[in-house]
């Protein structure tokens, strides 16, 4: 069964880590779209913060990893079985993403690089991060716990990272003074990453439901899981949906009624709800654990 006590490095492991990718493409995808849109990327500023919240969430997502482990040593070790363990490819993926993103960083101090070329190595990075969380959820995808050999697995993790990218970046253009972005629209990312936020709260609950009923209908383990999040973790289950609907009403109120002005206050309140919502779901994740056989 799952142990919360011990597991809280692993829940916040997948999800910072997923932060961190998350808010790499995106700030990849904001700034291709500047560039092809005005010949111009946006203000080095804003990449700046992106890259000192991004460099955070990853070192401490780094720190959390090792303690879960039982011999953090001997992690390097696994790179010896890439063909025929996910865990090994996790391992080289972060080791790529974690200095791939360094030399960009290092880079754009050093070499004058143009930003042509500065975008294609940001995409080069960010494939590196997309893979790196593929490979994380198909370590989960085991025949052996039926809960999570499922592409729900997938569809959970990407969603994190989706979710939480968007928001890391709408708090950080938030609160940058306009002045530093100039030449960005910032109500329009806003708005538009508000609107990409929404559409993937509202499906990540339906597929929570289709989910739980195809639980339901499952063999003894996976019975076992739905009951197991149905009756000891049902507090739980209702605080994620709720949450969830909370954040979607509040993305509501602002793009239909505040629109073109955002209220700090109101980002800041569903930057809280969306962080509750993920923990939630994700201790939900490993609470579901039931493992059939050897």
């Amino acid at each position: 069964k799952f142990r919360v006590r011990n597991q809280w490095s692993l829940i916040s492991f997948t999800l910072l880590l997923q932060f961190a990718v998350g808010i790499f493409v995106v700030m990849t995808t904001l700034f291709g779209y500047n560039l092809f849109k005005s010949n111009v990327p946006f203000q080095k500023e804003l990449i700046n913060r992106v890259l000192w919240v991004f460099f955070t969430a990853l070192i401490i997502a780094l720190v959390s990893s090792f303690l879960h482990l039982g011999k953090p040593k001997s992690a390097i070790y696994a790179l010896n079985n890439l063909g025929s363990s996910w865990l090994s490819w996790e391992i080289l993926f972060i080791i790529l993403f974690s200095l791939s993103a360094a030399v960009f960083t290092f880079g754009r101090i050093i070499w004058n690089i143009t930003p042509k070329l500065e975008f294609t190595y940001l995409v080069f990075v960010s494939i590196i991060g997309l893979m790196l969380i593929y490979s994380m959820s198909k370590i989960y995808m085991l025949e052996t716990i039926p809960v999570w050999d499922s592409y729900y697995t997938i569809i959970h993790f990407y969603s994190s990272l989706i979710v939480l990218g968007l928001l890391g970046l709408i708090l950080i253009i938030s609160n940058t003074n306009n002045t530093l972005l100039e030449g960005l629209e910032s109500t329009k990312v806003i708005n538009t990453s508000l609107s990409i936020i929404l559409v993937v709260l509202f499906l990540s609950i339906i597929f929570l439901l289709i989910r739980l009923w195809n639980l339901k209908l499952g063999g003894i383990a996976e019975l076992s899981s739905f009951n197991s999040i149905t009756s000891k973790n049902i507090p739980l289950l209702y605080a994620r949906i709720i949450l969830a609907v909370l954040a979607i009403g509040l993305i509501v109120l602002q793009l239909f009624y505040l629109r073109f002005k955002y209220s700090s206050y109101l980002l800041l309140s569903l930057a809280i709800i969306i962080i509750l919502s993920e923990i939630t779901g994700r201790y939900l994740f490993y609470a579901s654990y039931r493992r059939v056989g050897i």
